[in-house]
């Protein structure tokens, strides 16, 4: 953590990498978006940082042991300085604003608090994402996961993934390619209640709809149950390695349920039409 000398090291090369303006405050860019973060005479405000603080999505947030830890081994003296982008928000440090806070440190001068002008509203994230991750010593197992979030959540080229956490993108590829071709997990399944998957039971002798007759269903819904059938049978087919998103197959006996469920009501109600 922070006494690891190589980790000081570190974050030393990436703070001389980082564009910093003059720690004077007249040399602070006199901005409402910088004055609403200072005293008057000049002090940065912790608790009003760490409500603008940005969180990088995928990121881990420390557990209370975490913390409890961090807490235990941390001197304003060691602290990496806080950083604040040029829209006025901090996108590195809200671990150790709430530290300082536990401490009753809610007042920070200059030499603490870093500006860089580059960062805006549209970089943030890749800031805070590569910041956090060159200071956070993730698991592998973690950085996978990472990878995995920023990619299938959050949108993210491998580019822009390998870019942020430092990686090469044939490792982010390589990432990729195991979670897609891994098997899927399958829940176990308990075959639907009747009266309708996720809701209470119907009255006791109520029919299932799917053991109704097809004879019943008129017009656009006749066509339904075999539209059903060939769906469920593609769903079953269907590679992993060719679904970025996939439905599980115990899945598709409680979608076909629910849907055969709706158009027994709506026949009822009158409201699907004929031919």
């Amino acid at each position: 953590m922070i006494g690891c000398l190589s980790l000081r090291r570190h974050l030393a090369d990436l703070a001389a990498r980082d564009e910093r303006l003059p720690g004077v405050i007249d040399d602070i860019p006199d901005l409402p978006v910088f004055r609403k973060l200072r005293t008057p005479n000049g002090r940065w405000k912790v608790t009003t940082l760490l409500d603008t603080g940005f969180q990088a999505e995928g990121m881990p947030v420390y557990s209370d042991e975490e913390f409890g830890v961090f807490l235990e081994n941390f001197d304003l003296n060691e602290m990496d300085p806080l950083r604040v982008s040029g829209h006025g928000v901090m996108y590195d440090g809200n671990h150790r604003s709430k530290a300082l806070l536990a401490k009753g440190i809610k007042l920070l001068p200059d030499e603490h608090v870093r500006i860089n002008l580059k960062v805006d509203a549209t970089n943030v994230e890749d800031y805070a994402l590569a910041i956090n991750n060159a200071r956070r010593q993730l698991s592998a197992e973690q950085r996978r996961d990472l990878v995995i979030h920023q990619v299938t959540k959050r949108n993210w080229t491998q580019v822009r993934v390998a870019k942020a956490l430092s990686i090469t993108q044939g490792r982010v590829s390589q990432i990729l390619t195991e979670y897609y071709s891994r098997p899927p997990t399958v829940p176990p399944h308990e075959p639907p209640e009747p009266g309708g998957v996720g809701r209470k039971p119907g009255p006791p002798g109520a029919p299932d709809p799917l053991t109704l007759p097809r004879l019943m269903w008129s017009g656009p819904a006749a066509r339904l149950p075999k539209a059903l059938d060939k769906l469920a049978k593609d769903l079953e087919a269907c590679p992993p390695s060719r679904a970025l998103v996939m439905l599980h197959r115990s899945d598709v006996a409680s979608i076909r349920h629910r849907l055969l469920e709706c158009i027994q009501v709506l026949e009822a109600r009158g409201e699907v039409a004929g031919d």
